[in-house]
């Protein structure tokens, strides 16, 4: 029911089966397509223009192939007020998570029924989650935090 898409077919070659797909939604658009001949040319230029990207890639040392992978890393620590904004992150996230899951799985342990402290464990949840949307479209993220 679902056709496929069509930057898809282009990448795998299928221009025609493509083509008729963009028809078919120009059709259902009322839009209209420039001429056939015209968007296989534009298909195809794009289809080499990916195979010289696939090339260029291949071409890539071990190394530079590595720093490729592990760059967004190595810009959280490549100058000291990164550093220390990362290190600072990563503590405040260890923390936060510690005392969660400490007070999550520890609510059984508050005393009265178990079932009740879980319930009220659980459902201190909602309200947070009910009020940080609404305040985050009106307000921003930088004014929530």
């Amino acid at each position: 029911f679902v056709p496929e898409s069509p930057r898809w077919l282009i990448q795998a070659g299928d221009f025609k089966e493509a083509l008729r797909i963009l028809k078919e939604g120009a059709k259902t658009n009322g839009n209209t397509l420039p001429p056939d001949d015209e968007i296989l040319e534009m298909m195809e230029n794009l289809k080499t223009q990916e195979d010289e990207i696939k090339h260029e890639v291949e071409e890539k040392t071990t190394k530079e192939k590595l720093y490729e992978v592990f760059k967004e890393l190595i810009i959280l620590v490549e100058t000291p007020e990164m550093r220390k904004r990362t290190l600072n992150i990563f503590y405040s996230w260890l923390v936060v998570a510690m005392v969660y899951y400490g007070l999550s799985f520890n609510s059984k342990n508050l005393g009265a029924n178990r079932y009740v402290s879980v319930f009220i464990s659980g459902f201190v949840e909602v309200p947070a989650v009910v009020v940080i949307l609404p305040l985050l479209s009106t307000l921003g993220r930088m004014k929530c935090y």
